[in-house]
């Protein structure tokens, strides 16, 4: 299951560094993928419970309880000029196209999604 996760965050990393500012809307597509997927793999990695189908919000809660340092990226998430779940949740993700993402906001999306990749790698290890 990690590996797929891990497949979606070299896509963000080959999008981003082909043309960030033109594929915004794709790169937030598998930003929101990524999220979701990670979050799920991380629950099933540490409590051999694999979810479907719950809201972003659910999802990211049962990730904070599984693992605490997911809850201290709260800092990174208040960040953001905009909703973190609107933004996340990846079926309402195609109908905020006109959202403009800033810079500053870009950026902290980034290291939101090394943080919690770094977290899974970690999980992963504790699994082994």
């Amino acid at each position: 299951y990690c590996e797929k996760c891990y497949n979606l965050q070299n896509a963000m990393r080959l999008l981003s560094v082909d043309s960030q500012k033109n594929n915004v809307e794709a790169w937030s597509l598998l930003l929101s993928s990524f999220i979701v997927r990670t979050c799920q793999v991380l629950i099933y990695a540490k409590w051999s419970y694999y979810p479907n189908n719950l809201p972003i919000s659910i999802l990211w809660r049962l990730g904070e309880l599984a693992d605490s340092n997911v809850q201290r990226m709260q800092y990174l998430i208040h960040k953001l000029s905009f909703d973190w779940f609107n933004f996340i949740t990846h079926h309402l993700n195609p109908y905020h196209t006109s959202q403009f993402i800033q810079e500053s906001d870009l950026s902290i999306l980034h290291e939101i999604a090394t943080e919690i990749a770094k977290i899974l790698e970690a999980a992963q290890r504790e699994e082994q």
